[in-house]
């Protein structure tokens, strides 16, 4: 069973574009309205993506009935590397710890359904209203994103600039 649904597919080819998240939808590419680009993606060789929409496209439920918190969306590159995106929208605490559990919560689920599982995978947890950590929490951020990787094999990016 392949974790991705073709359902919540989008190629995309073009050498920028943002990534929102609005509402009750699933996330979705924007190649015009950078107001409402969460994170931006800069894609230089013009790579042909999938991007796949996650969070309210591809549902996992616990034994309970309960939706299994996840990500965003990913984007699947041709050199066999997966990237998987947590869009926030906030300026209060908390918004780091929350997405990291999103992102933890779907690299397990991408692990245990895939069944072609990409040779890399990376994190990025992206905040239109935080794009950079501040000085002051850099070595805070630091020690959270080796314990992500001791934990999940993947690196944790916390940025809204999506380089490919």
């Amino acid at each position: 069973m392949s974790f991705f649904k073709d359902k919540c597919l989008t190629l995309v080819s073009a050498e920028e574009f943002g990534v929102c998240d609005k509402n009750d939808s699933p996330a979705f590419v924007d190649f015009e309205n950078k107001v409402d680009w969460i994170a931006v993606v800069k894609n230089t060789s013009a790579l042909e993506l999938s991007f796949y929409a996650i969070d309210k496209c591809i549902v996992y439920t616990k034994a309970d009935g309960g939706v299994i918190s996840s990500c965003d969306a990913a984007i699947k590159i041709p050199n066999n590397k997966v990237l998987f995106i947590e869009l926030k929208e906030r300026r209060y605490s908390g918004w780091i710890s929350s997405g990291i559990e999103q992102l933890k919560s779907t690299l397990q689920l991408y692990k245990q359904y895939e069944a072609n599982l990409a040779s890399e995978t990376l994190c990025y947890l992206s905040n239109s209203l935080r794009p950079k950590v501040p000085r002051s929490r850099v070595r805070e951020t630091a020690a959270l994103k080796q314990e992500f990787k001791l934990s999940t094999g993947s690196e944790l990016k916390l940025e809204a600039l999506i380089t490919i």
